[in-house]
């Protein structure tokens, strides 16, 4: 049987990280689109992060094979998952998301994973509570990403997802959740 990809590692230049000023889940995913979404826009599907993010492994169909034509890149902060467990992984692959093999980014104070979907997926919610909240939250000063106080919202938002999405009979997204909880906390 022939070869069906090809394999590659990509070096990356971690003191070229942009937006020094962004500390939250903001930063982090700008760092990682930064890096690593030239690599999908190129048709590269990222298998593999090593060390923190200095490095990724990446593989691209050869002419000819059947595949996505790109692959969008994100990274989602530690605390979505240690704090909200399996219903954020839950609600992430819903929205086309596949985790990346290899160990959290670092970013600041901040421990993330890489995510990556398919080009199906482009322009579609992303599912990213935590972004949501830092952009909309009343009085720009979004304090649960440290403390205990995440979990509880996060479950409540993304209840508050599901049980929007049952009334309306459709995925009423991410950003639609955040804003209801928002405004009826």
């Amino acid at each position: 049987m022939a070869e069906q990809y090809e394999y590659k590692r990509f070096e990356l230049d971690r003191t070229k990280d942009p937006y020094p000023q962004d500390i939250g889940a903001r930063g982090l995913r700008k760092v990682v689109t930064y890096h690593l979404q030239p690599l999908g826009n190129d048709g590269w599907e990222i298998m593999l992060v090593g060390d923190h993010g200095q490095w990724v492994e990446a593989r691209k169909a050869l002419s000819g094979v059947s595949a996505p034509a790109s692959w969008e890149y994100a990274a989602f902060i530690e605390g979505l998952f240690s704090q909200a467990g399996d219903d954020m992984y839950e609600h992430l692959k819903s929205r086309g998301w596949i985790p990346i093999k290899g160990p959290w980014l670092k970013y600041h104070q901040l421990g993330g994973r890489a995510w990556k979907r398919s080009d199906v997926w482009k322009g579609s919610d992303d599912g990213d509570i935590i972004l949501h909240l830092e952009e909309l939250w009343p009085d720009s000063n979004f304090p649960f990403i440290y403390s205990g106080e995440l979990q509880p919202i996060l479950s409540q938002v993304l209840k508050v997802k599901w049980e929007l999405s049952e009334r309306a009979g459709h995925d009423v997204g991410t950003l639609a959740a955040v804003k209801y909880w928002l405004e009826n906390r």
